[in-house]
């Protein structure tokens, strides 16, 4: 019986391997293919705004996206709100993108 189990497994295995590509279904193929998908440049120029725009108003520290907070001492600091850093970001970061879109499709640049 288990003979006659191994045969027919085995002619399904090679059945099924006449209809499989065995490279497209390993992960690393898998992966190249997305790579391949995703326009890189594209991801670097659109996401660089937002990413710059956090960096330069968490450093710079402009009123608009922090509070004057007092402590026991009665001295006043200065705290960041992250989620004051993060919509002005996105903000600033979508006004950029916009700008640089519209640029590009004027002197039609493709990334």
């Amino acid at each position: 019986m288990d003979v006659n189990f191994d045969q027919s497994l085995k002619k399904l295995e090679d059945k099924i391997s006449q209809f499989t590509n065995h490279k497209s279904s390993t992960y690393t193929s898998s992966i190249k293919g997305i790579g391949k998908k995703i326009n890189i440049k594209a991801v670097v120029v659109y996401t660089l705004p937002f990413v710059l725009g956090a960096i330069i108003l968490s450093i710079w520290k402009p009123s608009f996206v922090s509070n004057e907070v007092e402590d026991e001492q009665g001295q006043y600091t200065v705290h960041i709100s992250f989620k004051k850093v993060v919509i002005a970001s996105l903000i600033l970061g979508s006004i950029i993108d916009v700008l640089i879109f519209l640029y590009l499709r004027k002197k039609e640049i493709k990334l």
